[in-house]
């Protein structure tokens, strides 16, 4: 069995990262329509399936 961290994606990006890598980003995540906590609260698990696409978990 592989020790895979767990990916996450920003569905209004589409941009992937580790939860970790997020919440280090997450202080540059404000808009004038979300807080950084909204934002992170929005990612959704994924993986790669079989044909190298994020799917949500």
């Amino acid at each position: 069995m592989t020790n895979k961290a767990s990916m996450y994606m920003s569905v209004g990006t589409g941009s992937v990262d580790t939860m970790e890598n997020w919440i280090a980003e997450s202080p540059y995540f404000y808009t004038e329509h979300k807080s950084a906590k909204a934002q992170l609260d929005s990612l959704v698990e994924v993986e790669l399936d079989e044909d190298g696409h994020w799917v949500e978990v």
